[in-house]
């Protein structure tokens, strides 16, 4: 079961397309039947969906995932995707990459396709890392398609040339971003409250970011006012900083 949507749905929106739920049901190893879903409208089966009960075999997905992260080379990882803009190097490794992941010769991404590229381009560990590294893999996805100059159903792929380019930039940037909240959560259950923030502002400050007033930029963080900060969250805080 999905137990909080926003895991799930990183826009915003309040509403679930079918390539996150997909993406997301594959990356946990689990077979929902969707059969008769109304994925865009937010109805009773997806309700039920969403609800499902908390269990221990959450938390444990949980902490396999955050373990895996602090076993990730920061350094090697973003080495490896080539962001250059107008390094020819890296413009031929890019369309090679890009002609990878896109198996079925579309000329265009889903979230789906970036993810399995991504397990493929990242050896053999590439299927752990994916799944611990899968809520900036969605972030950068979404990132990169609202730049997307398309419209209609083009406007939910991330195409070839520029468009890739900058999904490989956002995906830099979330990865780093992604390790650096699980070390900052350190009780391993994806959301940071005030007193592991407050711990980790010496942290900060040695990747550059001195807060000020730790107490208002807390609470510019946590938009809903609950509490508790989630990844997407502090990575739109600290993009800011």
């Amino acid at each position: 079961m999905i137990e909080n949507q926003r895991d799930v749905e990183w826009r915003g929106t309040g509403t679930l397309k079918w390539e996150e739920v997909a993406a997301w049901t594959w990356m946990q190893e689990k077979d929902f039947d969707l059969k008769g879903v109304d994925l865009g409208g937010g109805g009773d089966e997806l309700d039920e969906l969403i609800m499902g009960s908390a269990d221990n075999s959450a938390a444990e997905l949980l902490k396999a995932r955050q373990d895996q992260t602090n076993t990730i080379d920061r350094v090697e990882l973003v080495a490896k995707l080539p962001c250059g803009k107008h390094d020819p190097i890296h413009e031929e490794e890019r369309k090679k990459m890009f002609n990878r992941f896109d198996s079925i010769g579309r000329g265009k991404l889903s979230l789906v396709d970036v993810t399995h590229g991504l397990i493929e381009f990242l050896g053999q560990k590439g299927k752990a890392m994916a799944k611990a590294l899968s809520p900036a893999i969605t972030r950068a996805f979404h990132a990169a398609r609202d730049s997307s100059t398309g419209s209609g159903a083009a406007a939910e792929y991330v195409s070839r040339g520029e468009e890739f380019r900058l999904l490989l930039v956002y995906l830099k940037r979330y990865f780093e971003l992604l390790l650096a909240y699980d070390r900052i959560d350190t009780s391993d259950d994806r959301r940071i409250d005030r007193k592991e923030f407050d711990a980790a502002l010496p942290l900060l400050c040695t990747w550059g970011v001195t807060v000020i007033d730790p107490e208002a930029q807390f609470r510019l963080m946590d938009k809903d006012g609950g509490g508790l900060v989630l990844f997407d969250e502090f990575s739109g805080w600290a993009l800011m900083q």
